[in-house]
């Protein structure tokens, strides 16, 4: 069994083999490459560079001849120029803002922020949006639910007032009021 070092060395050493090539081939794949002078190159066994090559041959990145000599093929070309160029930057995605803001005031009025001059955003939907939306459910509620009907009712009553009461919806969960 090899151990983690060893097996980053061997893997070291086959990037080394293909980058040596592709330097000494000047990226062409018609140059045939002797493999022991580049094992001396290397300062490594010629056996170990041997092996390197036929992982690599095994791989599609070099063609392996007889007499030890070897040619990059187009797909050893493009992983060895992959592997001299700094990582691509992968697509930034914009980073997730989450703004809250308590808003003090009838549901759908403009909000202005900064200076006078600046235009206002309307926010949410607009008071008879709301109201016309209670009236739907209500209508949608059957005879028998007169609690929730009276409910809705009283709802849709602060929904369309000039100024709502903030306490007429709190038990509903909704606010239209500041």
């Amino acid at each position: 069994m090899l151990t983690r070092e060893e097996v980053e060395e061997r893997e070291d050493l086959r990037r080394r083999v293909l980058a040596t090539m592709y330097e000494v081939a000047n990226g062409s794949h018609l140059a045939v490459i002797n493999l022991e002078p580049l094992a001396d190159h290397l300062h490594v066994e010629r056996g170990r560079v041997l092996d390197a090559a036929r992982y690599l041959s095994g791989r599609g990145l070099l063609s392996l001849y007889s007499g030890a000599t070897a040619t990059l093929t187009q797909a050893g070309i493009d992983e060895a120029e992959a592997s001299t160029k700094p990582p691509e930057r992968a697509q930034q995605l914009p980073p997730a803002v989450v703004i809250n803001q308590t808003i003090t005031g009838p549901v759908g009025t403009g909000i202005q922020t900064g200076g006078v001059n600046l235009a206002s955003q309307s926010i949410g939907p607009s008071l008879g949006e709301v109201a016309s939306l209670i009236m739907a459910v209500r209508e949608a509620l059957p005879a028998e639910a007169i609690e929730a009907r009276e409910a809705l009712a009283e709802l849709q009553h602060e929904a369309t007032a000039a100024t709502p009461k903030p306490c007429a919806s709190r038990r509903s969960g909704l606010r239209f009021g500041a």
